[in-house]
């Protein structure tokens, strides 16, 4: 299983990849960033670093190629947190991550 955390290089992400080397392979892991240079400690320690950007749905589709699991960890710009995250009937929330994860929520009935 490969898991995938966006955000990696900022202080949640980073910490999330930290507790993960600890009970996962750093080959199954997937840090995406927006700064690959501020990721090298990870990748000398064999995690996967991608780099995408919430606004680049094409990087973020291509960071998250082969992922199984996603922790999403949003942007700092709260404003900007429902454009990054999306919306979809089944609750997920990232615009393109349906075309890369398969979703395992069912669809939420719309209410009249």
């Amino acid at each position: 299983m490969t898991i995938g955390v966006t955000a990696a290089t900022g202080q949640l992400g980073r910490l999330v990849i930290e507790q993960l080397l600890k009970t996962q392979p750093a080959e199954s892991l997937v840090a995406i960033v927006r700064d690959p240079q501020k990721a090298t400690d990870f990748a000398e320690r064999g995690v996967t670093v991608r780099q995408a950007d919430y606004e680049d749905a094409a990087a973020l589709r291509t960071a998250l190629g082969g992922v199984d699991r996603l922790l999403l960890v949003s942007g700092p710009e709260v404003g900007n947190r429902l454009t990054q995250h999306g919306r979809r009937g089944c609750g997920c929330r990232v615009p393109c991550l349906h075309e890369c994860l398969p979703c395992r929520r069912q669809p939420v009935a719309s209410r009249p």
